[in-house]
């Protein structure tokens, strides 16, 4: 598949672990031939391991926008603090 803009939806958080690594062997290929991938992820892990990049929405509002490091430290405080 070569697509400008690949969107996904929870691709890395189904499944046993068997089937995760496939899923994140698949989404690399995917990503070399992409010139766009957005990726939707609720696991802070799965966002380090998988983008350069990150936005975090909160019912629809945006929150943060940054590096992976940034948006995930500024998610993790923000649940820290309640």
């Amino acid at each position: 598949m070569d697509a400008q803009i690949l969107l996904l939806d929870e691709v890395l958080g189904v499944g046993d672990a068997r089937f995760q690594g496939k899923a994140k062997a698949r989404l690399e290929g995917l990503h070399r031939r992409a010139e766009i991938v957005v990726i939707a992820l609720h696991s802070n892990e799965a966002i380090r391991q998988a983008c350069n990049k990150a936005i975090w929405l909160d019912r629809g509002k945006l929150m943060a926008m940054g590096s992976t490091a940034e948006v995930t430290a500024a998610y993790e405080a923000h649940v820290a603090r309640g």
